[in-house]
């Protein structure tokens, strides 16, 4: 409706004589670029360009609105709270804005290497998968002489999308906060709602940004982000050094380019934007999708689950539920990505407080998609024990080769009953089985917490929740990535009716048996709220000493 009554004259009205299309505001910034360059700039330029939230001064909270202040951003929120703010989402916006100055340095590093490659003769190859670049030693990398909004000097910024963005707090806090490795260069600051957008103008006018390059824009997100879709084709990799750009592609076309980064932070489930959201990522992009519909990945309702992400939880067993729900959602967008010659590397993939969020990069091919039913799995467990199994859907054939992936059909591999008690086993799934983080990115977030401040200036140690998130990365840190989930020693004693051992005695035994283990910690610290401190002490009290264990 509101599309049909933007969209031009009715019926019966008489048509009106063809007017030129109005430019971009990216493009009149151009012009206006180009003119003042050339000396002839005029006035009425420079007076619609400061028209727009002109009534919001920077820095000045008006009569009627509350001030909200989160790292080096602030929002204006009107007393009749008509735009949503989620003061428990701090953490997660934290770890995002962390995240995305961590990608941004190693896109760095990658340009760096592409650069050496080029002046040695060696040509143009893919730019590493699992941070090869970070291996080397050099974490910190070379100071830049500091981050524009146009990209480092030297490099092309992120390209950033945030489909959902409510209040745009996100948003603000990227463009003011994301300053390591090749910068941030644009944002589309998108929501669906009109008082949203509207919140988003303010918001930018009174957190001072007056650059064109942070674009609100109203629109449907499906629908944007299926604009910017990429091609079906694997294309070359997009040189972030502008030494190595052909025809500067510094230049990025608002209305239909993919985006280094897309953010997906729904209320609910992200299933409904997957689809368009991996298109719209670019070739070694980063994609960061947040799930709140835990209800459903965790088994309250396993057909609800189902139905978004096509596999099956374990309903009401307790078992593994929050890392099966990182594992079914990463487990769906894999599947999602291999429609369209896709696949994904996960990063960093976590589970705090009601939500799942999860940080993947996008890769295009044609072969390896092939792989994807080797990292899917079957679980089989027993209904009385924690006793589990996994049955992959598919495997490689022995004389495949590495750039040529063929697959066999698996054989059953799971008993079809439980061995210990002879108890029916449940199927839950299928699962993301391989790894869920990348060890070489987490290992670098942490070393942010003991190294200061990164090159540029940003400092994990100074986010509002700086303790929560370097809780969250240091677990991350110490899991054994290639197990997938966990054993409670508590649910085994349970079972076998016995006393819980110390841990002490229990990790000694592992050891002592020639085991691999590593143990499982809470990703999400406890609160400082009491009512909810109790209850993860409650949880803690139930659920700890759950271990990784392999031989």
């Amino acid at each position: 409706m509101a599309q049909e009554e933007r969209g031009g004259a009715g019926g019966g009205e008489v048509a009106a004589d063809p007017q030129p299309p109005t430019p971009h505001p990216l493009q009149q910034q151009e012009q206006r670029e180009d003119a003042k360059l050339a000396g002839t700039e005029d006035a009425a330029g420079s007076a619609g360009e400061m028209a727009e939230g002109a009534s919001v001064a920077a820095g000045v909270v008006p009569e009627g609105f509350d001030l909200i202040t989160e790292g080096k951003a602030g929002i204006l929120v009107h007393k009749d709270a008509s735009v949503f703010y989620n003061k428990v989402q701090v953490k997660n916006r934290d770890l995002s804005v962390f995240v995305l100055n961590e990608f941004a340095h190693q896109l760095k590093l990658e340009a760096d290497m592409a650069k050496r490659l080029k002046a040695a003769g060696s040509g143009f190859r893919k730019m590493p998968e699992k941070n090869e670049a970070s291996e080397g030693g050099d974490r910190g990398g070379a100071k830049s002489g500091g981050s524009s909004k146009g990209g480092s000097d030297g490099y092309v910024g992120l390209r950033v999308m945030e489909a959902l963005s409510a209040s745009g707090l996100r948003s603000c806090r990227y463009w003011k906060e994301v300053v390591e490795g090749v910068g941030l260069d644009y944002i589309q600051v998108n929501d669906v709602e009109k008082d949203a957008v509207d919140s988003i103008k303010r918001n930018k006018a009174y957190n001072g940004i007056t650059s064109e390059r942070f674009n609100p824009t109203e629109a449907d997100a499906i629908v944007e982000l299926y604009k910017h879709r990429g091609p079906a084709e694997a294309p070359k990799p997009a040189p972030r050094a502008k030494s190595l750009c052909v025809k500067q592609e510094a230049k990025f076309r608002v209305d239909k380019d993919v985006f280094d980064v897309v953010d997906l932070d729904p209320y609910g489930s992200p299933s409904v934007f997957l689809d368009s959201a991996i298109q719209a990522v670019r070739e070694g992009g980063l994609l960061c999708v947040t799930a709140t519909d835990l209800a459903a990945l965790c088994g309250k309702n396993p057909d609800m689950c189902f139905t978004r992400y096509g596999a099956m939880p374990f309903a009401g067993s307790g078992f593994c539920v929050h890392e099966m729900a990182l594992r079914i959602l990463l487990g769906s967008m894999e599947q999602t990505a291999n429609k369209y010659n896709r696949y994904l590397v996960p990063l960093l993939s976590v589970q705090m407080d009601f939500y799942a969020r999860v940080f993947v990069r996008v890769h295009y091919s044609k072969n390896e998609p092939k792989r994807t039913p080797c990292k899917l799995a079957h679980v089989y467990k027993s209904r009385e024990l924690q006793s589990y199994f996994l049955q992959p859907l598919a495997k490689l054939k022995d004389n495949s080769k590495a750039e040529n992936h063929v697959i066999k059909l698996a054989s059953l591999e799971v008993p079809r009953a439980c061995p210990h008690t002879g108890a029916p086993m449940l199927i839950g799934g299928p699962i993301w089985t391989d790894p869920i983080q990348n060890m070489a990115f987490v290992e670098s977030l942490r070393s942010r917490f003991q190294g200061g401040p990164m090159p540029n200036g940003f400092d994990a140690s100074k986010l509002d929740a700086a303790d929560l998130v370097q809780g969250v990365v240091s677990a991350v840190a110490e899991e054994l990535v290639d197990v997938p989930l966990e054993r409670s020693l508590p649910m085994i004693c349970k079972t076998l009716h016995c006393q819980v051992p110390s841990e002490l005695e229990f990790f000694s035994a592992l050891v002592n048996g020639g085991y691999r283990f590593s143990k499982v910690l809470d990703q999400a610290p406890p609160s400082p709220h009491k009512a909810q401190g109790e209850r993860h002490e409650r949880r803690r009290k139930g659920h700890g000493q759950r271990a990784r264990v392999c031989r």
